[in-house]
Formats: structure tokens, sequence, C-alpha cells
């Protein structure tokens, strides 16, 4: 007995589904850890006006700045030097002092560039 080909066969729907929900996923889960990370690394070493530094979620790389014209970005000015001693201290603090939902305070642009790419990749790489 063999088994039909149609039965093994992932049409490009369903690779486009399968693809969109973990690029999502991995942008959910990812994105908490790159906040602390990017935190904890700009506590370190405090960038100056014109300095940028690529930012990497797991799903692609994004440079960014920490100045917009002659002003700190906001989210840059939560940092404060020497305020964390480790990754959970981060976190714990991050929730704490700005409220669950700053842990993902990178996701839309997150999104926004790696569903495409997820999406484009996968299903071309397949077919």
């Amino acid at each position: 007995m063999s088994a039909n080909k149609s039965e093994c066969l992932i049409f490009p729907v369903q690779q486009i589904m399968s693809t969109s929900v973990a690029a999502m996923c991995t942008a959910l889960l990812m994105t908490p850890f790159d906040v602390v990370r990017i935190r904890l690394q700009s506590q370190h070493h405090q960038l100056a006006k014109g300095d940028c530094f690529v930012f990497r979620n797991g799903l692609g790389d994004h440079m960014c700045t920490c100045f917009n014209g002659h002003e700190t970005v906001p989210w840059y000015n939560r940092s404060i030097p020497g305020k964390y001693s480790g990754t959970l201290d981060a976190l714990f603090k991050i929730t704490r002092n700005e409220g669950i939902r700053s842990l993902w305070s990178g996701l839309p642009p997150t999104l926004v560039m790696s569903l495409p790419n997820t999406i484009i990749y996968f299903t071309a790489y397949e077919q």
C-alpha cells in the first residue's frame, strides 16, 4: 500500500499560515529578552549623539539610534547607568517600574519587518 502524494503535500496557503504563526511566536517570546539585553548593554556603554546600534530580535537585524535630532528618544531615557545587576533583575525592575507592556515595546516594527520576510523566505524555499 503506497501513500498518495497529495496527502503529504503542504500547500502554499498552509505554509504562509504556519510561517506567520511561527514568526509571531518568535517575536512575542524574544522581544522581552531583547528589551532586557539592550537595557543591560546600554547601562555599561552610554551612547553619544550620532551613535547607533544593531537590534537583533531572532528574526532580523535593525539599525537603531538613541537620538532623534537633538534629544534622546523616550525609550532610551528609561535606562539609567548601573540600574540593573543581571537579566532577571532587569526583567523584574522593568516590569515593576514601567509595566509588563514595556517588555514588548519594540514588537510592532519587529512584526512589520519579520512577518513578510519570514513568509516569503520559507514559502519560496519550500517551493
